[in-house]
């Protein structure tokens, strides 16, 4: 991760299809680095939500975190979002939430 983080924009395809990979901490990770990179990870906040469908409740956290810091770009995913409240980190939800719209 810090590695990739070093690279700035050059790192963002590689963190997107790291995204995919089998291992939770792999995909932790590229979530959390997508949403480091913020402006140049947002045309890629899709890719980013389909894992809010993660088996893994801590990937799913780091994805929401990570749209929250994609902000409006991450703002068709807000249902999404509010479909996570059930789960372990409902205030990280309800945190992302509010900042997608800034």
């Amino acid at each position: 991760k810090k590695a990739l983080m070093g690279l700035g924009k050059v790192a963002v395809p590689h963190a997107v299809a790291l995204l995919k990979d089998d291992q939770v901490q792999v995909r932790m990770s590229a979530a959390e680095l997508l949403g480091r990179l913020d402006e140049a990870a947002a045309p890629h906040a899709a890719e980013l939500a389909t894992l809010l469908k993660d088996d893994n409740s801590e990937v799913r956290r780091a994805v929401a975190v990570a749209l929250r810091c994609l902000g409006e770009a991450a703002a068709p995913h807000a249902a999404e979002l509010a479909a996570q409240w059930k789960d372990d980190f409902s205030n990280v939800y309800t945190d992302a939430l509010v900042g997608l719209g800034k």
